[in-house]
């Protein structure tokens, strides 16, 4: 048992293994103090068995493209489509209410439901939620194919976002199950990049198979899609670990203590192993309320969802004006036009998206070097200082170049930088959400998603109405302004991120005093 005169250990290089909390004598564990920050446990790195960060390069390489590719559905569903709007409410005797409720759902679900996903897959793992997600994904697209009235077609696109949500989120808790920090930011990028791949292309093809088929050819194309990434992960090894996740670690210790009071109640305390306690996660375990409960109420994680939600909002608002401003007067062209200008901005992200998850890497692997060999995940946001500025500035131009109407050659140049901006400065930021909420990584990225979905769902649901009332130069003057105080927001991160992170960080006390600086 343990008494008031046992000494306070000093903290070690290492930080203590798990194991070695759990063979802490019964009583001891109770009344343990709670460990200081230089002795807390490392989650990533804890022993786990066939530690997928140990695997080959090869296994390594086939896992990031199985979540890249899968991660193409969700966005090439969203856009897709798109160029044919006219054509299926004039085929399923719609609205164009219906139509925008169509559009505002699946992007609102897409975002929401991840959370719930994310949770499922710390009971069953990653690979069972990939295989389930992507079959109710593809069984909506190929419902949807054949639908004949508008009820039918938004019912099934509901149940595809749903399906289709669970790879943007899990997919980065995936890469952080695989990758260690230093490689993180790169791998990243390339998974990013992919559903890039269908805001570029989504809107071109969408028109080109219209054109040639039927808009019902958008659907078959997403279905293989569905289908052949459901099959990719029946050959998938699952990377999910629950000794590294939070939410076992949590439900371990209830349990040793639960078990620690019965074995004293009955006597056998003495006999009692905490090693011998087994652990079986439920949904109970895992509600995604409680890990989104503790990533909200961090300030590093609401000034990133804050930003990154008005960098989607402000996208999906560019993806459905520009589709009106170059299909209208002055410019008048048809549908596989506009998708080659849209492709401009798409082309810039994939660009940025890779372009920016190297540089992170780079910029993370500099400061650490200057800082002792020290990591800190807010090293990553000042390798996107330098596209903070260009990214609002990006917006404010198209809006007042379409406004004015310019010459096209423009326009497309400003929505490639645009797009190049977004993306190098959204992949460092994926990058750090995991970083910086270790154990937590799919939740946090979940909760990243919902902020996307409610954001795009807003975005998309007053775009047209705001390009009716105001204008395109009005509009994106107020999204570069929204995105402005965004980009403030990681400047404070920058300076305050640090500080934010400690788990003994308060909003009414402000930075932990023992961190010796002022109140927040």
């Amino acid at each position: 048992m343990m008494t008031s005169s046992a000494t306070v250990r000093q903290p070690q290089l290492e930080p203590p293994k798990l194991e070695s909390i759990e063979k802490t004598p019964s009583r001891a564990l109770l009344e343990q103090p709670s460990l200081p920050p230089a002795l807390a446990v490392d989650i990533e790195r804890l022993p786990v068995e066939d530690d997928p960060r140990e695997w080959s390069d090869a296994w390594k390489n086939a896992t990031l493209f199985c979540i890249s590719f899968a991660s193409m559905s969700p966005t090439f569903s969203a856009s897709i489509y798109t160029p044919a709007i006219n054509i299926i409410q004039s085929d399923l005797y719609g609205t164009s209410d219906d139509i925008s409720l169509s559009l505002a759902l699946f992007i609102l679900l897409q975002g929401a439901t991840p959370i719930i996903w994310s949770a499922l897959s710390e009971v069953k793992g990653r690979k069972i939620v990939y295989l389930i997600s992507l079959t109710l994904f593809t069984v909506g697209t190929v419902v949807a194919s054949r639908a004949m009235n508008m009820g039918v077609l938004i019912g099934m696109r509901c149940l595809g976002a749903i399906g289709s949500s669970a790879v943007l989120s899990i997919g980065a808790g995936t890469l952080a199950d695989i990758y260690d920090t230093k490689e993180r930011g790169t791998r990243m990028g390339i998974y990013y990049a992919f559903p890039l791949l269908g805001p570029a292309f989504g809107p071109l093809l969408g028109g080109l198979l219209t054109q040639v088929f039927t808009w019902r050819a958008t659907f078959y194309f997403l279905a293989s899609m569905g289908g052949c990434a459901a099959v990719s992960f029946l050959f998938f090894k699952d990377t999910f670990r629950r000794e590294r996740s939070a939410a076992y670690i949590a439900a371990r210790k209830r349990a040793v203590a639960h078990a620690v009071f019965k074995a004293e109640k009955g006597g056998q305390a003495a006999d009692f192993k905490a090693e011998d306690v087994q652990v079986r996660l439920t949904l109970a375990d895992v509600n995604p309320l409680a890990p989104a409960g503790q990533i909200l109420k961090m300030p590093h994680n609401l000034c990133t969802l804050f930003f990154t939600g008005m960098i989607f909002a402000s996208q999906y608002s560019l993806s459905i004006t520009a589709a009106r401003t170059f299909a209208f007067a002055p410019y008048n062209y048809d549908t596989l036009i506009v998708g080659a200008i849209i492709l401009a901005f798409g082309v810039g992200s994939v660009v940025g998206s890779v372009f920016g998850g190297r540089r992170s890497d780079h910029v993370l692997a500099n400061l650490k070097a200057k800082n002792n060999g020290v990591h800190e995940p807010e090293f990553r946001i000042r390798s996107i200082l330098y596209a903070l500025p260009v990214l609002p500035a990006s917006f404010l131009v198209y809006g007042w170049i379409a406004e004015t109407h310019q010459h096209v050659a423009v326009c497309v140049v400003i929505l490639f930088i645009a797009g190049a901006a977004m993306a190098a400065t959204y992949s460092p930021m994926l990058a750090y959400v995991v970083d910086s909420n270790a154990g937590r990584s799919s939740s946090a990225v979940a909760c990243n998603s919902l902020s996307r979905g409610l954001s795009g769902f807003v975005a998309s649901m007053i775009a047209i109405p705001l390009q009716n009332a105001i204008g395109d130069g009005p509009l994106y003057t107020i999204w570069a302004g929204l995105i402005s105080f965004g980009a403030i927001a990681m400047l404070f991160l920058v300076r305050f991120g640090t500080s934010w992170r400690d788990p003994e960080w308060k909003w009414r006390k402000g930075r932990n005093p023992a961190a010796g600086t002022a109140e927040a």
